[in-house]
C-alpha cells in the first residue's frame, strides 16, 4: 500500500509548502546513534557514514523530503565532531 498526500485547506503537499509550514501534516524523522557504539563498533560507524553520505539520494525514493544543503552540512559537522570520521569516504 502507499501513502497519498491530500490537500489540506486547499494546500497541496510539496517540498516548498512543507518547508514553509503551509502544509501542516508532516512528521520529522530522526536517527539516533549511540556515540559509544559508534566509537567502538566500526560496522555501525561505517554504516552510519554511508547513510549520511547517501542520505539525500535515497530519501526521495521513499517519499521523504531531502535535507536542505544547510541542514545536511550541519548534520555532517555534528557527525565529524562526534566520530572524527569525515562523511563521504564511502
Amino acid at each position: 500500500s502507499t501513502v497519498r498526500a491530500v490537500p489540506i485547506n486547499g494546500i497541496t503537499a510539496s517540498i516548498e509548502t512543507v518547508e514553509s509550514g503551509q502544509y501542516p501534516l508532516t512528521q520529522t524523522l530522526f536517527l539516533y546513534l549511540d556515540q559509544y557504539q559508534l566509537n567502538d563498533q566500526s560496522t555501525i560507524r561505517d554504516w552510519s557514514n554511508f547513510y549520511l553520505n547517501h542520505l539525500n539520494e535515497a530519501i526521495p525514493t521513499v517519499s521523504l523530503l531531502p535535507l536542505t544543503p544547510e541542514q545536511l552540512n550541519l548534520t555532517k559537522q555534528k557527525w565529524l565532531s562526534k566520530t572524527m570520521t569525515q562523511p563521504g569516504l564511502y
